[in-house]
């Protein structure tokens, strides 16, 4: 079963698929479980988000400008082990 949490400080409601998932979520990125409230909710899905076509484009124009840089535009790779100091 779905369980949907709420935030105690903002309001803001995420919606996970298990209870464990909520929990980890609550406590690593919303400041434990005592600022949240837990619900069980239907299994249903809610409909996807909608991305606007103005932020697909942006996300464009972001990989066509990184693949026309090619592999100049990537930082050098080195090694650790040929990087001086490296540890073994």
């Amino acid at each position: 079963m779905a369980v949907e949490i709420t935030s105690r400080i903002t309001s803001q409601r995420v919606r996970f698929r298990s209870r464990l998932a909520a929990e980890r979520y609550a406590e690593i990125i919303g400041g434990g479980l005592a600022n949240w409230e837990f619900a069980a909710v239907d299994g249903e899905p809610e409909p996807p988000v909608e991305i606007p076509v103005q932020a697909r484009r942006l996300v464009h124009l972001v990989l066509e400008d990184w693949r026309r840089r090619g592999s100049s535009a990537r930082p050098p790779v080195t090694s650790c082990t040929r990087r001086e100091g490296a540890i073994d």
